[in-house]
């Protein structure tokens, strides 16, 4: 076997048939009209073909769960903790409100037509703000606002910052202190910073590189050697 090209392909990209024997390409699925580019699967004999390896499957035939797959939601999360904090200074800190409505009582598909467009508009992270609607009969046909007190939702929303973010670490088995995040009150620590490295370079990196290797290996019938990276 004479190997003339290597090309890697993104994961994320790639499809592949029920019976596993063809790999199709594609930079956008989502794409209308997108045309993928059909592979067979790794064949020696054959001029082109795709080497298809997955490291872990968990409930899947065919395609791999990552590791962090049970950290979606904390990501999420953080992203709508960010967008909370943003737009509650963006907003000026203004707090929730019950919003009457003293011009009487309108159907149900009224209402809720009604709320669900002022719901689209002002609340969620995006907003910093959530309404409570009372529909009432008169008070001269006019629509007050009563501001709530403040709930502290800032500091409910720091606690909840620092478990999602424990999660979000723990999925990628890293420790905080790799990515500057030193432990509260002690703050950045070389000798730390150098263990964690240890540690996850040992329990994390290694691993994929023996996987990389052993796949290259059997491919192309050689012995291909990785060598470990250092902070020296």
């Amino acid at each position: 076997l004479k190997v003339i090209d290597i090309q890697v392909y993104d994961f994320k990209n790639g499809r592949l048939n029920e019976e596993i024997t063809k790999f199709y390409y594609s930079k956008d699925w989502g794409k209308w009209g997108s045309k993928a580019v059909e592979y067979p699967i790794y064949n020696e004999k054959l001029n082109e073909s795709v080497y298809y390896f997955r490291t872990l499957i968990v409930g899947d035939e065919i395609y791999p769960i990552p590791k962090y797959y049970g950290a979606l939601k904390s990501c999420r999360t953080q992203i709508e903790i960010q967008n909370f904090h943003y737009n509650n200074i963006s907003n000026g800190f203004m707090p929730s409100a019950i919003i009457n409505f003293n011009n009487g009582m309108p159907t149900p598909e009224v209402r809720k037509e009604i709320e669900r467009k002022f719901d689209e508009k002002f609340t969620g992270s995006s907003n910093a703000s959530k309404i409570v609607y009372s529909w009432n009969d008169n008070k001269d046909s006019a629509v007050t606002i009563n501001r709530l007190e403040d709930n502290q939702f800032d500091k409910k929303y720091d606690a909840l910052f620092k478990t999602t973010r424990n999660t979000i670490f723990s999925s990628m088995s890293a420790q905080p202190v790799l990515f500057g995040q030193s432990l509260e009150g002690i703050g950045f620590n070389s000798q730390e910073f150098e263990e964690a490295f240890n540690l996850y370079n040992r329990t994390v990196v290694l691993p994929i590189q023996r996987q990389i290797t052993k796949v290259l290996n059997n491919l192309f019938n050689t012995e291909l050697v990785i060598i470990p990276f250092s902070l020296n």
